[in-house]
């Protein structure tokens, strides 16, 4: 080899002077390079070259580290022929083609309103999350994760119970435990998160930063409260126990934090509460935005009395402030800080401190009134001053976002997908301070819609460079692959479509996309490709009922029925076909209250099927209050029961769910459980019972207890959500569904099945008591419980239902004709949470695309009306026309007033208004034919002529015999 030769240069010399010439010049040092060559040392040998590497250079410099084994020889490359002998020659081998580009398939934002034909099909897909560093965030509480004597509970203490027997010597059965009390978490914290007309923005980090806090194992609970724009709080309070904490979750842009009715009334509760216990505002917006919102605040140094001291007893020295205001009398300072590890470290350390030390922060003053002067309207401005102002005070980060913004829709799930494309590190309050700089205004349609005012969007993509403004179809592919990598994993957050033969939903007219993906992950994202019918054509499907496009509702065309057909995944293996096919045979034959019916099952193409019966209910999971599971007790010992029966009805054929969850469990509006969405096949024989019961008693944890992991056996006082009789019963019972003898878990079944606690249940239930026949109303322990205008709206239809779904589009009709709406935007959901706090834990159903309200454990004016019609028909037929009008006396009792759904506008109250007014007219016909009947003649005609009196336009007719 040439290194071989006399004189020739070291190898080492000669590598350094190799990477000094493929780094430009800079020559590594000798401890670089002996890194180097003790990296290279340690690096897996390359096992396959590249068809188009070059050839090994013949330097040697491998030759002075170590010996390669003998690599056989390689052709010599052919000689270079002169040109003007060049002859044609055969081709070359050349490497594989490329295979083709598999097409993009656009995605699109739903139209507003309907289209003018069905052209694409619906899909949710992800959003990229908002908090940057969830575990970063949960490391910094820990100062506050610390455990104390719970006020109720023991625990056995092994060791001084030993060392008690040792030193006393007495006879076993004088042995008595020593027990301390049980140690729990600290803290408990409520996380009252805003509901103002600016904060839809923010409702992803509001969900994401409650799972992180719920899922650090800081608190002992965690709470979730709206704060409602007029300056209301449900669901949270701040005892003065020292073991409570409250943050707020708010941009400070809303009407509570301004002077007013609702900022008076809110700035009421944040006194209170900050003379109770710790209260923080956990902001948003990026720090140097603060001053444009009603709580400006001053950074300095927050000092503690002692651990979890109220608010109001803290001492703040700001760095370069006037101390004065924050030490007047009556000052409350209310510390302010980002969703952001350094900020929430800073803060727990503050509430864990035991008192003296310092620990930097910022604080506002609680009722300080914003600098008017401070603020600019933006709507006087024109374009032009609209993006210099912007310029001049935003980030370099938001600058640039706004210009990528400006190449497609700017709708909030869209420009978080941007951010995410274009930024190396995006942060929220970058994408913040475009939503607020006036650049954008808002659009019709859900919360996030906005638009570029006139002029600004021009202006806007004159500030990128033109490469970025013609790779549009790149930015489209980013998008989109960022949506296929949490495509199938996580749940969709935002409703898209895409086009689709013989699709039911539509696309903005000329509206481009915003991201493009690969066919496949159309599937995963719930819009994928199904046969439009199964079995030869005998089922048609019609409606998507899952967000995966599993469960569809289709037309049984043989029994000119509706049925909801399942897709099973696809199953290759022959044993896994017929063990499927064999166990949904089964299922054909079994007919059960409890259990959904089974009306055929088969294979196509590979994929099976189940057809079902379609049932008119909701899935057990979405009673979920923001607090968990927490059913009335009526309701969750009656599921327990069912359940139970089903699953007895369903082993006896030798079949098991191989499922069993709460959302494979349907909830009919009578209190009815269906068991249902069952794998066949998936267990077979004593496992499949086994696995079974085992998931009845996570279920009914679940439900009883607010957990799934708790240990073994169940105690009473975990069984929190029972009434105080029945948690002994439940924690055995449980405690023997989670056994591994057979005969146990039997044991266990057979005590969810008992009558006496179901009896206990209602006996110790407050029930709540609907009206709709009169005004809209809740009662509960006779107390009216607070609703608007909106709120009864909503209740009202929620009420007509009865336990069924009402979709949001009829939601939004029906508010936008409620008082309210003239005042304020008013969405489904804030409505929801009033509605909800009205009607308690475990009545209000919250579904995908809308909202159902359950009473089968409550009282229902209309359903009391209709049964005490029923008998009253049914004492008449038998011959009791006294007993019968009793009941019809009964009935007229429950009206309040004259009209029905009194106060509650809307097209759904005036189409229900005169069909429950027609309903009162025939019990006071029926009432006076019954009247006649015992030949109390006056007072038929007395009834009468009240009824004519009270409705002229009733025509009513009587015939004396």
């Amino acid at each position: 080899m040439a290194s071989d030769a006399d004189g020739a240069t070291d190898p080492l010399v000669r590598l350094a002077d190799i990477l000094a010439e493929a780094t430009g010049g800079a020559r590594p040092t000798a401890l670089e390079l002996a890194e180097l060559l003790w990296l290279a040392r340690r690096l897996e040998p390359v096992t396959e070259e590249p068809a188009n590497r070059a050839t090994r250079s013949e330097s040697g410099i491998g030759d002075a580290r170590r010996k390669d084994p003998p690599r056989p020889a390689q052709p010599e490359p052919p000689a270079p022929i002169p040109a003007g002998d060049r002859s044609p020659s055969p081709p070359a081998p050349t490497a594989p083609a490329a295979l083709p580009r598999q097409p993009r398939v656009p995605l699109h934002l739903p139209a507003h309103s309907e289209g003018p034909g069905p052209q694409h099909t619906a899909l949710r897909a992800p959003a990229p999350p908002m908090l940057r560093h969830p575990l970063g965030l949960q490391r910094a509480l820990r100062p506050l994760k610390l455990r104390t004597d719970a006020p109720t509970g023991h625990r056995l203490d092994e060791r001084a119970t030993a060392d008690r027997i040792a030193r006393l010597g007495a006879a076993p059965e004088w042995w008595l435990p020593v027990l301390r009390p049980a140690r729990e978490r600290w803290l408990r914290l409520n996380l009252v998160h805003d509901t103002g007309p600016t904060m839809p923005v923010w409702r992803p980090l509001v969900r994401e930063l409650h799972t992180a806090l719920a899922q650090s194992g800081v608190f002992r609970t965690v709470t979730l409260a709206p704060l409602e724009p007029d300056g209301t709080v449900h669901g949270a309070h701040a005892p003065t126990d020292g073991r409570t904490v409250t943050l707020v979750i708010s941009d400070c842009m809303g009407p509570q934090w301004r002077p007013g009715p609702a900022g008076a009334r809110w700035e009421a509760t944040l006194r209170r509460w900050s003379h109770r216990a710790p209260v923080a505002v956990v902001q948003p917006l990026p720090e140097h935005l603060w001053r444009d919102t009603a709580l400006p605040a001053e950074p300095g140094l927050l000092t503690a009395p002692g651990p979890a001291a109220p608010t109001a007893t803290l001492t703040f020295a700001p760095f370069d402030a006037d101390r004065a205001p924050y030490t007047e009398h009556g000052a409350v300072t209310l510390p302010v800080m980002e969703p952001d590890p350094g900020w929430l470290a800073s803060w727990a350390r503050l509430v864990a401190s035991p008192g003296g030390s310092a620990f930097p922060g910022s604080v506002a003053l609680v009722g300080r009134p914003p600098d008017p002067a401070a603020r600019t309207d933006l709507s006087r401005l024109s374009p032009e001053e609209l993006v210099l102002r912007f310029r001049s005070a935003s980030s370099r980060e938001a600058f640039r976002l706004a210009g990528h913004l400006a190449l497609g829709r700017a709708d909030l799930p869209v420009m978080r997908l941007v951010q995410r494309a274009v930024e190396p590190v995006p942060r929220p309050q970058h994408l913040a301070e475009v939503i607020l700089s006036g650049l954008l205004a808002a659009a019709p349609g859900p919360p996030g819609s906005y638009v570029f005012r006139p002029g600004v969007r021009d202006l806007l993509l004159r500030s990128l460079p033109r490469s970025s403004r013609v790779a549009t179809a790149e930015l489209l592919a980013r998008v989109g692959a960022l949506i296929e990598e949490r495509a199938g994993s996580t749940p969709g957050e935002f409703r898209a479509v895409t086009p689709a033969a013989g699709g039911a939903e539509s696309a903005p007219a000329g509206g481009a996309a915003f991201a493009t993906v690969r066919p496949d992950s159309v599937r995963q994202l719930g819009g994928g490709t199904v046969p439009a019918e199964l079995d030869g054509g005998r089922y048609r499907l019609l409606e998507r009922l899952s967000p995966t496009g599993t469960v569809w509702r289709a037309e049984d065309r043989a029994a000119r029925r509706t049925v909801a057909v399942r897709l099973h995944g696809t199953v290759t293996d022959p044993v896994r076909r017929e063990a499927f096919v064999t166990a949904a045979r089964r299922l054909k034959e079994l007919r059960h209250p409890n259990v959904v019916t089974v009306h055929d099952a088969g294979v196509v193409d590979g994929t099976p099927f189940v057809v079902m019966e379609h049932l008119d209910g909701i899935p057990l999971n979405t009673l979920a209050a923001p607090s968990g599971y927490r059913l009335p007790a009526p309701l969750a010992v009656s599921v327990g029961a069912q359940l139970a029966r089903a699953l007895d009805a369903v082993h006896s054929l030798g079949v098991s769910h191989g499922g069993l969850g709460l959302s494979r469990v349907s909830l009919l509006p009578d209190g009815r459980v269906k068991l249902g969405l069952f794998e066949p096949g998936r267990f077979d024989g004593p496992e499949g019972r086994e696995t079974d019961l085992r998931a009845l008693a996570e279920l009914m944890l679940l439900l009883c207890a607010g957990v799934v992991r708790v240990t073994r056996p169940f105690t009473a006082d975990q069984m929190r959500h029972l009434p105080v009789p029945l948690r002994q019963h439940y924690a055995d019972a449980l405690s023997l569904l989670t056994a591994s003898s057979p005969v146990q878990q039997e044991q266990g079944r057979l005590l969810l099945d008992r009558t006496g606690p179901r009896t206990e249940a209602r006996s110790s239930y407050g029930r709540r008591r609907y009206r709709l026949l009169g005004p809209v109303a809740v009662e509960f322990r006779g107390a009216e419980q607070p609703l608007g205008v909106s709120g009864r709206t909503m209740l009202a239809m929620l009420l007509l239902r009865n336990g069924r779904k009402v979709t949001h589009q009829e939601l939004w009709a029906e508010l936008s004709a409620a008082e309210e709406q003239r005042h304020r935007s008013v969405t489904p959901d804030r409505i929801a949470a009033q509605v909800a706090a009205a009607v308690g834990p475990g009545a209000l159903a919250k579904l995908p695309d809308g909202y159902a309200l359950h009473t089968s454990s409550d009282l229902l004016d209309v359903t009391e009306w209709t049964e005490l019609y029923r008998t009253a028909e049914a004492l008449a037929a038998r011959d009791e026309p006294g007993r019968a009008r009793d009941h019809l006396e009964t009935a007229l009792s429950l009206w309040l007033g004259e009209e029905p759904l009194a106060g509650v506008p809307g097209p759904a109250a005036r189409a229900a208004r005169p069909r429950l007014i027609q309903l009162r007219h025939t019990v006071c016909r029926r009432r006076a034919e019954l009247d006649l009947e015992m030949g109390e003649y006056d007072r038929a005609v007395r009834d009468l002529t009240a009824l004519l009196h009270s409705h002229p336009p009733v025509r009513t007719t009587v015939v004396c015999c």
